[in-house]
């Protein structure tokens, strides 16, 4: 259910630091993109991962927020759609960019699964690397703005109130046993999505580099900085 690879173009995907890596994203044609984002979401193939018993409840929480997104996409100009909906589009194709460039496992955001319908506390992106360790993400969209702060020091308060492990019983709904008991142990990785702007690629490195809350992060394990160029 990943987002199209055709509809973004990925400017960087590279190794910044060990265990670190960049990768920029930027939309071809934001229109397409949402549609797309829309048409997949609304479609709930990714409910074929989930037990039988517990689709019809799954179906029935989806649902509502699709219902939002779609009154969110269609509604305005694409300023007002990305004012409603930005941190949305930051967050899914942060999760895309890394399922389709990188072959991890495809776990849709929090926002369809998790128990809240919208703005669900804790992490909304997650996915499985190969080496079965899962990834815990935040994306943040600030207009006109290059949040990665913002992304980053969520993930650090997320980690210190211990989030990753409470959303470790909603993952289990998708058949990652070895990585939730690696999670469990404090064996995982982190993902930070963000909007960006025309800054360039250089400069946006070196200034996460130089960030405090990026020098806080925990780099033992895996680390995924995601810029989306979101306008």
């Amino acid at each position: 259910m990943t987002v199209d690879s055709a509809s973004y173009t990925i400017k960087i995907n590279k190794i910044i630091e060990p265990n670190v890596r960049l990768i920029r994203v930027q939309p071809n044609d934001l229109k397409i993109t949402l549609d797309y984002i829309l048409t997949t979401l609304s479609s709930m193939c990714w409910i074929s991962q989930i037990a039988d018993i517990l689709k019809p409840a799954y179906e029935v929480r989806v649902q509502s927020t699709i219902d939002k997104l779609n009154k969110d996409f269609t509604n305005g100009t694409d300023s007002e759609i990305i004012r409603n909906a930005g941190e949305y589009v930051v967050s899914e194709l942060t999760r895309s960019s890394i399922v389709n460039e990188l072959h991890y496992m495809d776990i849709p955001i929090g926002e369809l699964f998790k128990e809240k319908a919208s703005g669900n506390p804790g992490f909304d992106i997650f996915t499985v690397n190969l080496t079965e360790q899962i990834l815990f993400g935040e994306a943040k969209y600030v207009a006109n703005t290059n949040a990665y702060n913002n992304a980053i020091k969520q993930v650090n308060r997320f980690i210190r109130e211990k989030r990753d492990l409470a959303d470790l019983p909603d993952l289990a709904q998708f058949n990652i046993n070895n990585a939730i008991s690696k999670a469990s142990n404090g064996d995982r990785g982190f993902i930070a999505g963000f909007s960006s702007t025309s800054i360039s690629d250089d400069n946006l490195e070196r200034n996460i580099k130089n960030n405090d809350a990026y020098k806080a992060l925990p780099k033992d394990k895996e680390l995924i900085c995601v810029a989306v160029d979101v306008r």
